[in-house]
């Protein structure tokens, strides 16, 4: 799909955020609900992933650019920071801990999930397919002899 296309149906999606804030009122900014309504519209497949994947992925690769703006924004108001820059410094440190903890934990929870599956998976196959390298060493069928002794 052409690029110019991708940037409008991004550009619609974010608008349609904002609007959906200043019309609702829902207490989220309207980019962050441009990009909840950018994955609903990926998961339920009405945009496919091929509709925005060119220049999302340009967006991607210069996320640093799009920072500019901010850093500079916060030079400007230097002055006020100066007698709170202690405090700040200490909630960037405390989020970022908070922020790795809760990613540590959601992976670990991820890969359990991962295992129990992996798990329930090669039981349904080792009962379904009996010739599994696993069950070679189990006895399959077991031989009796059931005719009668001939003794005299």
């Amino acid at each position: 799909m052409r690029p110019l296309l991708q940037l409008a149906i991004i550009l619609f999606i974010c608008l349609a955020g904002e609007i959906l804030h200043s019309v609702v009122g829902i207490p989220l900014p309207g980019n962050v609900l441009g990009m909840l309504l950018l994955f609903l519209l990926l998961c339920l497949k009405i945009v496919r992933l091929e509709h925005v994947e060119e220049v999302s992925s340009f967006f991607l690769k210069n996320l640093a650019f799009f920072f500019l703006p901010a850093g500079v924004g916060l030079l400007t108001v230097v002055d006020s920071l100066r007698g709170q820059i202690i405090a700040i410094f200490l909630i960037c440190m405390g989020t970022t801990a908070v922020t790795i903890a809760i990613t540590g934990h959601f992976v670990q929870l991820l890969n359990k999930l991962k295992n129990k599956k992996k798990e329930r998976e090669n039981l349904n196959v080792a009962i379904l397919d009996p010739n599994r390298e696993s069950q070679k060493c189990m006895p399959t069928t077991l031989k009796v002899n059931i005719s009668p002794s001939t003794k005299s």
